[in-house]
């Protein structure tokens, strides 16, 4: 289900922003990042990584392991050690589950029992693919999570923290240099 959530928000985000054209650059992150996460506690996921067009400094990790990097934060970035420590940053929050705790926080009962609500819906009236039609009703709760927000609000100080030093370990445990993470961290503050 986590999966599924993921993919469903990742559609959602991809709806609203394309990815990058270059596939060259898309073969690239995508080498780093799969690298990254085979040094992760969750290697048990399908991680993908995508850049997306566009000159915000941004990158955002979806549960289940889908992780998109802005082209703009991209073309920040000195080194390989730097995306590394960006991706690493955002498998740590996969890891970390911190995402399922922020749909968690942020839905409030009644939003996320209208999800529910829909999902079982959904379930119900179509049992084809798979059991119970469970995972096109999970990935639209994913879209319907973005739709109310809940992926567009930043994580909280404490999880920031916490991707972050695990994100290092990670990096580190990748073969990167861990003064990675702190030129990324300069590159943050100087935006």
């Amino acid at each position: 289900q986590e999966i599924e959530l993921g993919h469903g928000v990742t559609a959602g985000i991809l709806g609203a922003a394309r990815l990058h054209p270059d596939a060259n650059l898309q073969r690239y992150v995508n080498r780093v990042g799969k690298w990254v996460a085979m040094h992760s506690g969750r290697t048990d996921l399908p991680w993908s990584f995508g850049v997306i067009e566009g000159e915000s400094i941004n990158a955002f990790a979806m549960p289940g392991g889908s992780v998109l990097i802005s082209h703009g934060l991209l073309r920040r970035l000195g080194s390989e050690s730097e995306l590394a420590a960006v991706l690493a940053h955002e498998v740590a929050h996969v890891e970390l589950k911190h995402q399922l705790q922020a749909i968690q926080a942020s839905l409030n009962s009644d939003v996320w029992a209208g999800l529910g609500k829909d999902a079982a819906g959904q379930a119900i009236g179509r049992r084809g693919g798979d059991a119970f039609g469970l995972k096109g009703a999970v990935a639209g709760m994913g879209v319907d999570a973005l739709k109310n927000g809940v992926f567009l609000r930043p994580l909280d100080r404490g999880m920031e923290y916490e991707a972050d030093r695990l994100g290092m370990v990670i990096a580190t445990r990748s073969g990167y240099d861990p003064y990675g993470m702190v030129a990324v961290m300069q590159v943050l503050a100087q935006e």
